[in-house]
């Protein structure tokens, strides 16, 4: 199997590769079943919330243990954060913490034929409040986990990336949800998406932190003479990075919906069967929890992408997605979805793991052609 990067990290897949079945097909076709690729799904992790990797490490084989050949992790693994300074305050702790993940790749790899990673909206959490820095932008945590991926030849990285595993295209992206225009001021103010995550720009600079908190409250940021002098001051504080908005989360959707899209037609041409794996959810129904139907803040969580699902039914090109598997809010499904499974399996906080969390939760998917 051969990583391919596609000359950029967040555009990293694996393109060709192939995981062959070894397991012998009954010859009798009366008593033959349809080929079926396994793999086992799991999301929302949450390894950042664990005190050291020593700890974690205990916890590894109760998350999730080997059940199919193949491993998704659907992306909340953990966070991938910058390392700490030598003379910050309990740098040892968080150098520590920070190779959780490292190390829950390795007991992955070990136990699972072939490893697919997504990154959720946790992985590039900063575990800092409006401090953009290059060090914890999203180029830089890609880049860490391109790197550490690579590392196992059975791991795979995927962003708007795919690899085919028994016949099946597995297509794998974040695949940050779409948020309307008059949901944007909501969804940017309450989501620490916008606050812990920043990407690089060689023009941004860092409002006072008293400031920036009193304006993501509302409150205002002090007389029009503090106001004049604080612009004044930090505008030549240049920090080579800034917050994310929903103006780049938008744009990341579209790059990704596009992929997709793409890959989906090209699959039901050639009447390859194929997978989708993203962190967001590609639907409103049924895919989190009832009560935040009507929230302000589900644009964060879901798109709309039923089209991708169904297909052309008018001209009866119907889609070759066999299976879609999400992560991102908490909430475990298999249901049905304009025809194709749709299915979670999130295990949530270590405070608040859902009940109906399996950690050998697996699904088969039919590998014959489409007709």
């Amino acid at each position: 199997k051969k990583l391919v990067d596609k000359t950029q990290v967040s555009h990293a897949g694996v393109e060709g590769s192939s995981a062959q079945s070894t397991e012998e097909q009954p010859t009798d076709s009366k008593k033959a079943t349809p080929p079926c690729l396994s793999l086992q799904l799991v999301s929302d992790l949450h390894l950042e919330m664990y005190p050291d990797v020593k700890t974690a490490c205990t916890y590894f084989d109760k998350i999730v243990r080997p059940k199919a050949k193949h491993l998704a992790l659907l992306g909340d693994i953990g966070c991938w954060k910058p390392e700490p300074k030598k003379d910050a305050r309990d740098a040892n702790i968080h150098k520590d913490r920070n190779q959780i993940l490292p190390a829950f790749l390795g007991y992955c790899a070990k136990r699972w034929e072939t490893v697919i990673y997504l990154a959720g909206n946790h992985e590039f959490y900063s575990g800092r409040f409006h401090d953009p820095t290059p060090e914890a932008s999203r180029e830089a945590v890609m880049r860490r986990i391109q790197a550490e991926c690579s590392k196992y030849p059975n791991v795979y990285f995927l962003e708007n990336g795919y690899v085919d595993l028994d016949g099946v295209r597995v297509f794998g992206a974040t695949l940050w949800s779409h948020v309307p225009q008059e949901s944007l001021r909501d969804v940017e103010t309450a989501l620490n998406d916008y606050h812990m995550c920043c990407v690089t720009d060689d023009s941004a600079w860092v409002p006072p932190p008293e400031d920036g908190l009193r304006k993501i409250l509302g409150l205002g940021g002090g007389s029009d003479a503090e106001k004049k002098k604080s612009t004044a001051t930090n505008k030549s504080r240049k920090t080579g990075a800034r917050m994310f908005t929903v103006k780049d989360t938008n744009l990341w959707h579209k790059e990704s919906r596009e992929f997709l899209e793409k890959g989906i037609q090209q699959c039901t041409e050639t009447k390859q069967p194929c997978v989708v794996l993203t962190h967001h959810a590609p639907s409103f129904v049924g895919t989190s929890d009832p009560k935040f139907h009507d929230s302000p803040h589900r644009f964060a969580f879901s798109t709309n992408l039923h089209h991708l699902l169904h297909g052309e039914k008018k001209s009866g090109k119907y889609s070759s997605v066999r299976l879609w598997a999400f992560g991102h809010t908490h909430w475990c499904t298999d249901q049905t979805v304009e025809g194709v499974r749709v299915v979670a399996n999130q295990r949530g906080y270590p405070f608040q793991v859902a009940d109906e969390y399996d950690p050998e939760f697996t699904a088969k998917i039919d590998t014959t052609p489409l007709k």
